[in-house]
């Protein structure tokens, strides 16, 4: 498998996936534009690390590929579109620590016949200003037998202001489609019993965050220290 490891230095806008490829994005107080256009039958993991950046990303899936893409970021926001083509499947994972007003726009096209697209977003937000998730998955009149997925979730901190607009736009009949949509805290309960075990309510804050962020993603050890790591939890 190809590897390519790229930062805020490296040429964004065009890549273009003719292989099997696992991609390491590292980027950090940027606006940035990201085109990505991944060929037939070819399989793509992404794994984004990404600080105070403001994101406009591009991703093409021509007939029968697959990409992975597992999204870490600190106070981010932008727009993350997807072209998805003839049996293409997408799992795509998008965690956020948020500590001021950001959003997060997605738009999840399905463009033919058996694709499946799983979204997750989880936001844990420290902030009194405005985060918001706003999520379109778009299927076509034209795309049978298709399977759209949106799980979206923030854990409020501090009694900030949170929205979600999960959207599903469906013109097929032919097509499971379901989505969630979950703003509130980590469950009372789990705190009681924690502290009955005699944790501090700063390491329970910390374990409760990296189960929520990090847990249900599948990294690799190397992968899931280096977000624990970015995250410093």
């Amino acid at each position: 498998m190809n590897k390519l490891v790229l930062g805020n230095k490296d040429e964004l806008d065009n890549i273009f996936i003719t292989e099997d490829t696992y991609m390491y994005l590292n980027l950090d107080s940027e606006s940035v534009s990201i085109k990505i256009e991944v060929s037939e039958g070819i399989c793509l993991k992404v794994f984004y690390l990404n600080n105070n950046v403001t994101n406009n990303i591009k991703i093409i899936l021509a007939s029968d590929s697959n990409v992975i893409f597992n999204s870490f970021g600190i106070n981010n926001s932008g727009k993350i579109d997807f072209d998805l083509g003839e049996n293409t499947n997408l799992d795509f994972n998008l965690n956020i620590i948020n500590y001021s007003g950001n959003y997060i726009e997605q738009n999840i096209n399905h463009l033919g016949n058996n694709i499946i697209s799983k979204v997750v977003n989880h936001c844990v937000n420290y902030s009194f200003d405005e985060f918001m998730f706003y999520v379109n998955s778009n299927v076509l009149k034209s795309s049978n037998d298709s399977n759209s997925v949106q799980d979206n979730k923030i854990i409020n901190m501090n009694g900030g202001k949170n929205k979600i607009l999960p959207n599903l736009i469906v013109d097929n009949n032919l097509v499971d489609a379901a989505h969630s949509a979950y703003i509130g805290s980590f469950n009372d309960d789990v705190y009681f019993y924690l502290k009955s075990r005699g944790l501090k309510k700063e390491n329970i804050d910390k374990l409760l965050i990296t189960g929520f962020l990090v847990g249900y993603v599948d990294l690799s050890e190397e992968e899931k220290e280096k977000v624990l790591d970015f995250f410093d939890v």
